[in-house]
Formats: C-alpha cells, sequence, structure tokens
C-alpha cells in the first residue's frame, strides 16, 4: 500500500465502515492529519482532525471512527473529540469531560469507550466516556483506579481493561469490565 502522507508517530487508529483511518500524530509538532485506506489499500486523505494531537484515543463505533483527546504540546492538552462516518465525513462531537492524553479506547459492537488518560505525570484519570454509533456522548462509571496506558480488549459484549500505569513507578494489576447492551 501507499505510505501515510506524513510519517508520524503516537497517533490514533480505528475503522470506519470499509476504511481504516490513522489520525492526528506528531512529527515535530502536533498534527492533525487523517489518511484513510479502503479494502484496496488505496490510501486517501479525508478532512483533517479539528485539532491537533498526538497520543490521541481512537477506536470504532459501530461504523463510526472516533477520535478523542491528546497532547497539543507536552504541557497542554485537548478534550477535543472528531468522528468520521463510513463516508469519511467529519463531525466535531462533544468535548471528553477531561482534557487528556494516553487514554484507553477499546470499540465493542456500536460503542467506543475511552478510558483513564493523564495530563501530568502525576495526574491520572479515572472517567470512562463512551460514544455511540450515532456519535452521542454518555459518561459510564469510573474506572476502579486513575491510572494511564491500560490495555483494552472486547470480548464479546464485555469491554475489558486491564493493567496500566497508576504513577511514576507504579504498575496496575486491575481489570474493570463494562457490559455493553
Amino acid at each position: 500500500p501507499s505510505p501515510l502522507s506524513s510519517g508520524r508517530q503516537y497517533l490514533g487508529a480505528a475503522m470506519a465502515g470499509d476504511y481504516a483511518l490513522f489520525g492526528g500524530g506528531f512529527v515535530t509538532t502536533a498534527n492533525s492529519t487523517v489518511d484513510a485506506y479502503n479494502p484496496s489499500l488505496t490510501r486517501s486523505t479525508p478532512s483533517v482532525l479539528s485539532a491537533t494531537r498526538y497520543f490521541i484515543a481512537a477506536a470504532a463505533a459501530g461504523n463510526c471512527a472516533v477520535f478523542a483527546g491528546g497532547a497539543l504540546t507536552s504541557s497542554t492538552f485537548s478534550n477535543v473529540v472528531d468522528g468520521y462516518d463510513s463516508s469519511l465525513t467529519r463531525k466535531t462531537l462533544g468535548n471528553l469531560s477531561q482534557a487528556r492524553k494516553d487514554a484507553t479506547a477499546v470499540g465493542v459492537g456500536d460503542f467506543a469507550l475511552f478510558c483513564g488518560g493523564q495530563t501530568t505525570s502525576t495526574k491520572y484519570f479515572a472517567t470512562v466516556d463512551v460514544y455511540d454509533s450515532s456519535l452521542t456522548k454518555s459518561v459510564a462509571t469510573n474506572l476502579n483506579k486513575a491510572r494511564t496506558e491500560a490495555a483494552a480488549a472486547a470480548l464479546g459484549d464485555l469491554a475489558i481493561i486491564g493493567g496500566g500505569r497508576t504513577s511514576t513507578t507504579a504498575s496496575s494489576a486491575i481489570v474493570d469490565v463494562y457490559t455493553i447492551v
């Protein structure tokens, strides 16, 4: 396939219908580019994210790709959320409950969950923001412990969030489970 339109790191990726989208990231500054690949692996560039950011979280909610939060600079963080539908049309959604980077994202059916995250090395969050396939936001019960850099997986109608970092020196063994109905 064609390479991304520019080399970058700390970007997010999610599916929107038949497209794999790669958004945001960092080159020498925050980036707002979105690259989309169709099943033939042809790259296109839909509308850019509404704000440049890196350490961005992304997940699919049904046929929509949702990109949330991230860092604008090393000390400025975003609560902006953008959604792309299966025709690659961008819609700016309601903001995350808190500006943050490194949130853990997982898509379960028609829902995308954005869990935890951080701003500074000592400020961690337990918040869980949820977007459905109509790109409407709700807030779920908080994680059991504030943390960042956790891992997540979908298992049937369950979102399972495990591990992560709770401080600069402590890792977590906690597993949170959300049932999506």
